[in-house]
């Protein structure tokens, strides 16, 4: 006759609490992060004061009126331009592709409160800067849209 025992109740209850504690550690790891990063979201807003096209580049001076300061390299900008949607990144304007664009980050790259700044956004010899009908300023991580700019 085999016997065959299972875990004492004592064990048992180490094991759940054991895990519970687990869990509850992830979820609060995780809550922390999102929250701070929608809050830094929810602070976060420019407004587009002026912009200036170029041959193959479109400056754009915005005020940050938001609570935080703005870092270039967190930001990322949406354009149309004719039938073509670019997602323009931070980069070196010396490095952009034929179809692309990038948002020149070698010079000054935070945009603090209540002080202006420019975009400076380098398109491509694949894009007509004249084709570009719309810009939307977006920051990583949110879903909220800092500027709207209709060149």
């Amino acid at each position: 006759m085999v016997l065959k025992r299972a875990v004492s109740p004592l064990i048992a209850t180490i094991l759940l609490i054991a895990l519970t504690i687990s869990i509850g550690a992830i979820v609060i790891g995780w809550g922390k992060q999102y929250v701070s990063t929608q809050t830094k979201c929810i602070s976060a807003d420019l407004q587009v004061i002026q912009t200036t096209k170029g041959t193959n580049n479109i400056d754009i001076t915005v005020y940050n009126s938001g609570t935080i300061p703005l870092n270039i390299n967190d930001l990322y900008i949406v354009a149309t331009a004719g039938t073509t949607t670019l997602t323009c990144q931070p980069g070196d304007p010396a490095n952009v592709g034929a179809n692309s664009c990038v948002i020149d980050n070698t010079g000054t790259t935070t945009i603090n409160v209540g002080s202006q700044g420019t975009l400076n956004v380098v398109f491509g010899s694949g894009i007509n800067v004249g084709d570009v009908s719309k810009m939307e300023v977006y920051m990583k991580g949110c879903s909220k849209t800092l500027a709207l700019i209709v060149p």
